[in-house]
């Protein structure tokens, strides 16, 4: 959650500056420094999928009843391009159903107040989505995929329609209030921390031998 809120300024600018830190530390993440790496094997790319997935069955949910979003912008469920390339690699399919707590939390918000958090949502979600472009075409090369056998998620995510530049015009005309600013940013900075949790968990499971993925 942002220290201070400066009234001048739009949503976006406070996205930004709040998610920073956890942003730059799921980038930084062995896991996800592997999918750019010549040594990424199918078994790492399945562990990539699954957190994914398991990241998606929340999300999606979330979105699934969600009324009063900008202009113009359609919300894409992945979960279901997941699990189909999770099906294709013969892989499992059935994860944990328990809630986090920023799900708890979203659930008993009122609605002007999961509004307001789901802009930090969509603000991870659509930002993340933006390295599929550069991550397809190499995974699809290394390993041999396409979208009918594995390649789904990130194909759909590199290729289909694009919610990003709508997201962002909306978000750099939004002067929030104080309290709509602190539940979209704590609701996007607990995004980023519940994937990294995800991150993690598999990398304790599966730890990489540091050579894997250092340059």
């Amino acid at each position: 959650m942002p220290e201070r809120h400066n009234s001048h300024d739009d949503l976006l600018a406070h996205l930004r500056q709040a998610t920073s830190a956890p942003h730059q530390a799921l980038e930084r993440s062995a896991l996800m420094r592997q999918l750019l790496q010549s040594s990424l094997s199918r078994e790492r790319y399945i562990q990539v999928l699954t957190v994914f997935a398991q990241f998606y069955q929340q999300v999606d949910d979330c979105f699934r009843s969600a009324s009063n979003l900008p202009n113009g912008y359609t919300y894409q469920p992945r979960l279901s391009w997941l699990l189909r390339d999770l099906n294709a690699m013969n892989a499992e399919t059935q994860f944990d159903s328990g809630q986090p707590s920023w799900r708890h939390q979203f659930e008993s918000a009122t609605t002007n107040e999961q509004q307001a958090m789901l802009l930090g949502f969509a603000y991870v979600v659509e930002g993340s989505s933006q390295g599929a472009k550069i991550i397809a075409p190499k995974v699809a090369k290394l390993l041999k995929l396409t979208p009918s056998t594995g390649l789904a998620y990130f194909s759909a995510q590199a290729d289909g329609p694009h919610a990003w530049p709508v997201l962002l015009k909306h978000l750099s005309q939004v002067t929030p209030t104080a309290e709509q600013c602190a539940l979209s940013c704590h609701a996007a900075t607990q995004l980023f921390e519940f994937l990294q949790h995800l991150v993690e968990h598999v990398l304790d499971l599966n730890p990489l031998d540091e050579g894997s993925y250092l340059a």
